[in-house]
């Protein structure tokens, strides 16, 4: 009963996002005299059948990165570097041992926009305090490094992205605008990872072969603010 009521919810929402495309349709001139869409887009709006995605919202607040979460996140990160050059990597939990191949790069910034709507629920899991850095991910990153890198040296390389301030409870490198860490330092989980909602996304794309999309980031069940994009645009509806 719960999920029927659930994907009855979630229809209704996607209804929503389609009925927000078909005023969009009928008041195409009046978007363009407000300058709200830029020209390209209201083409797309006019001439595409959007893809609707539902995706959580992180309703977390922006906050002052306490030094105590810095300092345990380098803390990990050494104790990783000092493992493997002891040649002992069983301490710590490995998360994931395989990087995935990367999406190509038109799916990674039509899902990268999706992402921008949810503002990164999924960093708010239980790597919050060590971004999921386990010993393959730190492995791959050394390698591209020169041979003689200290602990020293790793700590100070990653401390340089750790932001002042980041959302509450969640992982310390999520800032206000995203992950601060280049793709090449993060952990192999935060580059392989798809949510359900961006998975179920890709799918829909690919089956209309429509990249406009219509976005909206939902909490219980209601839609708490809702992006349209397509490969060049992102605008706040």
């Amino acid at each position: 009963m719960l999920n029927e009521l659930k994907k009855y919810k979630h229809n209704e929402l996607h209804k929503a996002l389609t009925d927000l495309h078909e005023s969009h349709l009928k008041n195409l001139l009046s978007l363009e005299s407000q300058d709200v869409i830029p020209v390209k887009l209201l083409e797309s709006i006019e001439q595409h059948k959007p893809v609707t995605a539902l995706l959580p919202d992180n309703s977390n607040v922006v906050t002052t990165l306490p030094e105590t979460r810095k300092e345990g996140f380098l803390y990990h990160l050494k104790a990783l570097f000092n493992d493997m050059q002891a040649g002992d990597k069983n301490t710590l939990r490995v998360y994931s041992d395989e990087l995935k191949a990367p999406l190509s790069p038109e799916e990674s910034t039509l899902l990268g926009k999706a992402c921008k709507t949810c503002k990164g629920y999924c960093c708010t899991s239980d790597g919050a305090d060590n971004a999921y850095q386990d010993y393959p991910s730190l492995e791959l990153y050394l390698s591209t490094q020169s041979a003689g890198i200290t602990g020293e040296e790793l700590v100070e390389n990653y401390r340089r992205y750790i932001p002042t301030k980041t959302y509450k409870n969640a992982c310390v490198f999520q800032g206000d605008r995203g992950c601060t860490l280049p793709s090449n330092m993060r952990s192999f989980t935060c580059n392989n990872f798809l949510c359900s909602s961006l998975n179920t996304l890709r799918k829909n794309i690919a089956k209309s072969h429509s990249k406009l999309t219509y976005a909206a980031a939902i909490e219980d069940d209601k839609i708490t603010r809702n992006y349209i994009f397509d490969k060049e645009n992102f605008v706040l509806l």
